[in-house]
């Protein structure tokens, strides 16, 4: 089952979205803000994340940013966790895969 990271400061538009997703037969892991969205990438290996732009405390570009820049590992990958400044993720720009 495909796993969708789904980053939505709006409360019924997060609930609406991971529950449509979760009806086609995916299963969503629901975030408030792109550093909640970091949090729940600790604990879950998604597969595709829907981001809002405009979010508290981490807005949608940043946190893309951070992955895109290699700062972050995606969970199952090597290491303790998914924003270890010395490594970058394998398949972003510059890392080592």
């Amino acid at each position: 089952m495909f796993r969708i990271l789904v980053a939505e400061d709006d409360d019924s538009a997060r609930f609406l979205m991971c529950e449509v997703l979760r009806r086609a037969g995916y299963d969503p892991c629901p975030a408030r803000d792109g550093l909640e969205a970091l949090e729940v990438m600790e604990h879950y290996q998604c597969d595709l994340a829907v981001v809002d732009i405009t979010m508290p405390r981490m807005d949608g570009i940043t946190f893309t940013q951070t992955l895109r820049e290699g700062n972050c590992r995606p969970a199952g990958a090597d290491g303790d966790g998914p924003c270890d400044p010395g490594r970058q993720a394998p398949g972003f720009p510059g890392g080592n895969g």
